[in-house]
């Protein structure tokens, strides 16, 4: 596979569930991919609208920044779904 022009491998999707946003139904998918000799990971929320699909992603290096931004994400994808609910 290739992702912005990079060799992408070893793609294993960790976790796939039902997740509610903003009362919305979705899913959370969580994935671990090797680009370059670096392992990533990536977090993403999505739920369909009227509008379409729309995705909230986190993608970092697994060694330091995933853990350490993923509280944040976490805070991110709360305030959509709350801004979400209201927007009914």
């Amino acid at each position: 596979a290739r992702e912005d022009g990079v060799a992408v491998l070893d793609v294993i999707v960790v976790d796939l569930r039902p997740a509610t946003l903003g009362g919305a139904p979705g899913f959370r998918l969580d994935l671990r991919r090797r680009t370059n000799g670096i392992t990533y990971r990536r977090a993403v929320y999505g739920w369909p609208t009227r509008e379409g699909l729309y995705l909230l992603k986190l993608d970092a290096p697994e060694a330091h920044y995933f853990e350490r931004d993923l509280a944040a994400f976490e805070s991110v994808a709360a305030s959509v779904a709350r801004r979400a609910s209201r927007g009914r």
